[in-house]
């Protein structure tokens, strides 16, 4: 029964005709001896199903092996097309990590650019308000003290001061030559009375 019910089932998976399948119990159930000409029309068919699938099956084998091989050539290159992917997705990766890292170090630069330029514009905004200043302080000097000193040179009369006459330069030669003269002029009673004196 074991066995009759196997065959059943097989022939069912393979597709087998219905009709057919209905006739295998009772077929198979009998002696070899005790079998008639139906059943051996029913063992006949079901032999030939048998070895109608068989031939298939070899003739599916035989066609699948460039199939096969086909499809190993396929799955190669899928895997190799997929190691292909996982580096590029790693250089992905490595790249994105370098752009992040550039990204930040230009960040960085700019904040210092601000800041230096922040710096600028401080010095820039100190050095015009010391200009303002200084400005400032020439337009009151020139508007104040200058402008009071120039009203009192318009309005007060102050003659200017005489100028220093140059010193004379006496010749030597003509006082020597009148005492000379005079000396030379004396008389001997001048003389002593000079000498008494």
């Amino acid at each position: 029964q074991d066995g009759i019910k196997k065959i059943d089932k097989l022939g069912k998976d393979l597709g087998f005709d219905a009709s057919l399948l209905q006739t295998i119990p009772a077929a198979f159930a009998k002696a070899p001896s005790d079998r008639g000409n139906f059943d051996l029309l029913v063992l006949s068919q079901i032999e030939a199903e048998f070895e109608k699938c068989l031939a298939t099956f070899t003739d599916e084998l035989a066609n699948g092996e460039p199939a096969m091989k086909d499809r190993a050539a396929k799955v190669e290159a899928a895997s190799n097309e997929h190691a292909q992917a996982l580096a590029f997705e790693e250089a992905a990766k490595t790249a994105k990590e370098a752009s992040r890292t550039e990204q930040k170090e230009a960040e960085t630069e700019h904040k210092a650019m601000l800041k230096a330029q922040q710096h600028a514009a401080s010095d820039m905004r100190a050095a015009s308000a010391g200009v303002d200043a200084a400005k400032a302080e020439l337009t009151e000097l020139d508007e104040g003290a200058l402008a009071a000193f120039g009203e009192l040179l318009e309005f007060t009369e102050i003659p200017p001061p005489a100028p220093v006459p140059a010193p004379e330069e006496h010749d030597p030669a003509p006082a020597a030559n009148a005492a000379a003269s005079a000396a030379d002029a004396a008389t001997p009673a001048d003389v002593a009375d000079a000498t008494s004196a």
